[in-house]
């Protein structure tokens, strides 16, 4: 299911959330850290072996009730789901936090979830996300944020133009950090401003083929990578990403929904003597020009990128967990 299909399917409101494919067995993982790519060695593993997950027996887990109840003293972890789907669709990943790190976690929920995720505006879904974590005084002092898929552009939002409750650690899975783009008639009046209010996917359709249009009339995305001037009327104060400990994006080349699947790890489509063509994260003038502080995070060791071989709702699910498990057990202890 590709970023068309998923925006057709929303129109006829018959889907509330991604599909999920049943297995993989291997672990295939990339660290850029200051642009050195280090891969791991690709080792079949059971996966019981390494997590627990809590669709199995509690009696076959060897895990008592009163070790799931205990929790170390870090900073709580918050997820956020992502378009189409609800915090339901990410209790999966919640449990394998809780149970695997003994870690407090907060799976939120924007609106009414399903529907408030495709059908409300990213600006306003953005400024009912930071009401909510204000609302929540178990926050106050920091913690980190998972954010999924769209949910992922969402808590990036958070850091940028709120952050009150600061975020320690950021992690996008799969998410278009450096927007979708699908050349297809379907997306021709994307930038029309009734549809800016009414699909929160046209707020980061970046078309290379339009990009002055996009410069122009993209309500979120070009804002939020710095590619245009902006004033954000719901923050104080704008901070770049170098506010975080770290910042993490995780993409995977078998991503079927983000298009293209690299822009997960925030590289960028160009058009470039009438061809289109992907421009690695570095090579762009966001980072080139440190706009976001990209360049400043990854020349002190604190911006990284990770590859797995999952599908795109895989990422939430257990199928994908023992991939994720290192990564996690790094930025969430």
């Amino acid at each position: 299911m590709n970023v068309l299909t998923l925006l057709f399917l929303s129109s006829l409101l018959c889907i509330n959330s991604l599909p999920i494919v049943s297995k993989y067995d291997q672990i295939v993982s990339l660290d850029f850290n200051n642009t050195q790519e280090l891969e791991l060695e690709t080792t079949p593993i059971p996966t019981t072996t390494l997590f627990i997950n809590p669709k199995d027996q509690q009696k076959d887990s060897g895990i008592f009730i009163d070790d799931l109840n205990q929790t170390n003293n870090n900073y709580p972890t918050v997820l956020l789901h992502g378009v189409l789907a609800n915090k339901d669709n990410m209790n999966d990943l919640k449990n394998l936090l809780e149970l695997n790190f003994k870690i407090k976690v907060y799976n939120l929920e924007i609106g009414s979830g399903t529907f408030t995720s495709m059908f409300t505006d990213m600006n306003t879904q953005l400024k009912m996300l930071c009401e909510l974590i204000y609302s929540m005084d178990e926050l106050k002092e920091g913690f980190n944020f998972i954010g999924m898929s769209q949910g992922g552009l969402l808590a990036r939002g958070y850091v940028q133009y709120c952050n009150k409750y600061p975020v320690k650690n950021l992690i996008t899975l799969v998410s278009p950090n450096g927007g979708v783009f699908d050349n297809s008639n379907i997306a021709k009046d994307f930038y029309q401003e009734d549809k800016q209010k009414e699909l929160s996917i046209t707020n980061y359709w970046r078309d290379p083929y339009r990009y002055k249009s996009y410069l122009t009339n993209s309500t979120y995305l070009a804002k939020l990578n710095h590619e245009v001037e902006h004033i954000a009327l719901y923050m104080i104060q704008e901070n770049n990403l170098d506010v975080l400990e770290n910042f993490i994006m995780v993409w995977s080349p078998n991503d079927e929904v983000i298009e293209p699947v690299e822009s997960a790890k925030f590289s960028l489509q160009q058009v470039i003597d009438g061809q289109l063509v992907v421009v690695d994260l570095f090579d762009t003038e966001i980072y080139q020009q440190d706009k976001l502080k990209l360049k400043t995070l990854n020349e002190e060791n604190r911006l990284f990128i990770y590859k797995t071989n999952c599908d795109h709702s895989q990422h939430r699910e257990p199928e994908c967990f023992h991939q994720l498990r290192s990564m996690f057990e790094k930025f969430l202890l």
